[in-house]
């Protein structure tokens, strides 16, 4: 039991390989499709054909999804383990893989999906990030060896970078001297075995005292090393050998450090590149519109309207092909270049990519067998080495098929029999049919001879079959007929050409009248047939038609159940809408009455108060004292109006006030409604109180606030509390640290500072006083 390579190149398997490759992204990927063998085992098929599925549902809800860049690291692997110095180009490869597995790792997690075999896969991926963060501290993107790697290579290089700034400076102030200059060839300072030298002039080169390290292909050039730079050089020489050595020994650290991660990244590498040939596989679906078809082991294939992969799309002739439920064996009959072997590629064809885990180009349910193995004998290649005819090379191909061929094997045979006397070879085509048939081989076989479309209709379980032929154009169809026998077409093909209907009346002459009769039944049946399916499309399409009409009133029918409830549901809406306004309007009544009930009882308070107001009023003596004069901040005042005392906190305005504290308030009174208070001692303490809290106030306050990172509302309030302090503390000045920032925080500040009333003016900070990020503030 087999599938040989022979078989697969004889179906041209091996060009719709090639078309698979196109897909994959990695080089791995491509070499693990050339290497695709359809397997015999239904649970490995099942499997590949899921996975196809899966990658195929991914694509179709993210169109622009792919596995990315996937490189072969198997021998950077391999050095890391045995301990070989990786190269940086070669980490930068590590590092590409590792990125690869994140992105696939992330669009797993972040996209929900019935993914469950993809998702297996991906398990296997390990995005190792502290290896990708090293590698990205050592190597750079360019793939050079970073400066930040070590210290010490750090200060090689600065050391190397000043060396040579100081034989620059040396030899660009030599070539500018004007002595110099007409003894130099050009004006420049070069290179030469990692030594800077001069270009002089052959005849000048005594003049120029130096190691010569090269001259130009003339002779005319040497390219001079002077003396004076000779220990620069050799310094720089030495550094950049110090350079290396760092170097080689940072990387050989990284493979070291990389070599620990050497299963995970194996793993990664084997999983990417397997769901690369996955999505290969399902990219190849989507351009061949594929289908993944329905697996079975019984021998049973109903393929529908199948297509040839490797023709195209817009002019392949699609094919339906039944086998294995009510016959084993099918005969194909037609005309030269009427697609028989066409057909017999493409059945043989959906089977190996079925197998191979590929989508076939055909319809939904289409149902394909799993073949332990499939046999063709195929084309009319002639075997030169063993010097045999064309009609021995098909049957020492066929012998072995016969011998090897059973009940769970497909066998294909082109043209059976040809190459040979036809009466002969129409004999052993039967006969090796027949033997297929009685060992149970689904076999699908072409041929020209007329009798085996006998043996076809005469044997139960053989099929006949046939590619149609236009007898009015006089060209094939390429579409495939099941069931009916194909058809010579000989005689009319000639009198359409132009050949003497008497020629081909003799013609028919010759053929026995049992052969006439067949070839005018097959006439009748190919005409019944044509009108039969005439009459079926015609059904068909009749069928379509009262679907379409039964779908079109189905949905008028689900619209109008859609406004009915449409109009049920605003209806109700509605209802609930006028419920609900009606108690609103309740409730605003409600609330009307009640408020109005307070209201009415607010105003009799008042009207008591202002009666027990007036009463008291008229029982009140004009207020003792007198009035205060020259009152400053810090002084005591009576306030008969409160019945209580103040400290007054601001020198009088134009109106005759002053700002009086009074417990927690500060409030505005005229003058005239003061009083001077009785000198008591209670007066005295509390002014002394007073005096104390000044002078407390004065050896504690800052002359800055800093408001920065304060909200607005948070800034004004401990700028009131803030100035107040600095008020009584006698500071003439203060400073409101604001920020710069986006504004609004000095914005708040500077208008509350307008209608405060310690403010006397304030200005934005000069530069020494912190500029538009402060507030300079001049109290009254």
């Amino acid at each position: 039991m087999e599938i040989n390579g022979a078989v697969l190149e004889k179906l041209e398997f091996n060009k719709v390989l090639k078309e698979l490759e196109k897909h994959a992204g990695s080089n791995l990927a491509k070499e693990k499709i050339k290497k695709i063998v359809p397997s015999t085992v239904p649970s490995e098929i099942e499997k590949m054909q899921q996975e196809t599925s899966e990658a195929r549902d991914v694509l179709r809800l993210h169109p622009n999804f792919s596995v990315g860049v996937v490189r072969d690291i198997k021998d950077i692997i391999r050095k890391a383990e045995i301990g070989v110095t990786i190269e940086p180009q070669e980490f930068l490869a590590i590092q590409d893989n590792i990125r690869t597995s994140g992105k696939i790792k992330s669009f797993f997690k972040n996209n929900e999906g019935n993914w469950s075999t993809l998702r297996k896969e991906v398990e296997k991926i390990h995005p190792v990030r502290e290896l990708n963060q090293e590698i990205s501290r050592v190597i750079t993107a360019e793939g050079e060896v970073s400066e930040n790697a070590s210290p010490r290579l750090r200060e090689i290089r600065r050391n190397i970078v000043a060396t040579q700034s100081s034989i620059k400076k040396f030899l660009n102030k030599m070539i500018n001297s004007p002595d110099i200059q007409k003894k130099l060839q050009d004006n420049l300072v070069t290179v030469r075995g990692d030594r800077y030298v001069i270009p002089v002039k052959q005849e000048y080169r005594s003049q120029i005292k130096g190691l010569v390290h090269d001259q130009s292909s003339s002779g005319a050039t040497l390219f001079i090393e002077p003396m004076e730079v000779v220990d620069l050089n050799n310094k720089l020489r030495t550094l950049k050998s110090e350079e290396r050595i760092e170097i080689q020994k940072i990387l050989q650290e990284l493979t070291d450090y990389t070599a620990n991660f050497r299963d995970l990244l194996e793993s990664s590498l084997h999983s990417l590149v397997n769901l690369d040939f996955i999505f290969a596989k399902a990219n190849y679906s989507v351009q061949l519109n594929a289908v993944r078809p329905e697996l079975n082991t019984e021998g049973i294939i109903n393929i529908k309207k199948a297509r040839h992969p490797l023709i195209d799309k817009a002019k392949v002739v699609p094919i339906s092909f039944k086998l294995g439920e009510n016959y084993n064996t099918v005969v194909i009959t037609g005309p030269n270049t009427g697609g028989k072997t066409v057909t017999l590629k493409t059945i043989g064809l959906t089977c190996l990519m079925a197998q191979s885990g590929m989508h076939i180009p055909a319809e939904e349910e289409s149902v394909v067998s799993i073949f332990k193995g499939i046999y063709a004998d195929i084309g009319d290649e002639q075997s030169i080495e063993q010097s045999l005819s064309t009609f021995s090379s098909h049957m020492t191909n066929i012998i072995k098929i016969v011998e090897k061929a059973d009940r769970e094997s497909l066998v294909l045979l082109d043209e059976l029999g040809a190459g040979t006397d036809p009466t002969e070879g129409a004999a052993l085509a039967m006969a090796i049919l027949n033997e297929l048939h009685e060992n149970n081989v689904r076999t699908v076989a072409t041929t020209h001879y007329g009798q085996l479309k006998s043996f076809a209709y005469n044997t139960p379980g053989v099929q006949n079959a046939s590619v149609e032929f236009d007898s009015e154009t006089l060209q094939p169809t390429y579409r495939l007929l099941m069931g009916l026998p194909g058809k010579s077409n000989a005689f009319e093909i000639s009198l359409r050409l132009g050949l003497k209907k008497d020629i081909v009346q003799k013609a028919k002459e010759f053929v026995g009248s049992e052969e006439l009769r067949v070839s005018d039944l097959i006439q009748k049946l190919e005409y019944e047939r044509k009108v039969s399916e005439r009459e079926r499309e015609k059904a068909t399409s009749i069928r379509k038609e009262i679907d379409s009409l039964k779908k079109e009133l189905q949905e008028k029918k689900r619209e109008l159940e859609n406004k009915k409830k449409e109009i049920i549901a605003k209806a109700a809406e509605e209802a609930r809408e006028i419920i609900k306004k009606a108690q609103r309007e309740s409730k605003e009544i409600l609330q009307t009455l009640e408020h109005n009930k307070k209201v009415q009882e607010a105003q009799e308070k008042l009207k008591k108060m202002d009666r027990d107001l007036k009463d008291k009023s008229k029982i009140e003596l004009t207020p003792k004292g007198k009035i205060p004069q020259n009152v400053k901040p810090g002084d005591i005042v009576e306030i008969p109006k409160l019945n209580g005392k103040g400290t007054i906190l601001s020198t009088v305005n134009d109106d005759e006030e002053v700002q009086v504290q009074v417990g927690i308030m500060k409030i505005n009174l005229k003058l005239k409604d003061l009083r001077v208070p009785i000198k008591d001692q209670k007066d005295d303490r509390q002014k002394k109180n007073l005096s104390m809290l000044v002078s407390e106030k004065s050896k504690t306050i800052s002359p800055e606030l800093d408001l920065r990172g304060n909200t607005v509302d948070e800034a004004i309030e401990k700028i009131e509390k803030y100035l107040d302090d600095a008020y009584i503390a006698g500071l003439n000045q203060v400073s409101l640290i604001h920020g710069k920032g986006t504004g609004a925080l000095r914005s708040g500040v500077r208008e509350y500072l307008k209608t405060h009333p310690h403010v006397r003016k304030y200005r934005c900070g000069e530069a020494a006083e912190g500029g538009s990020g402060v507030s300079i503030v001049e109290l009254k």
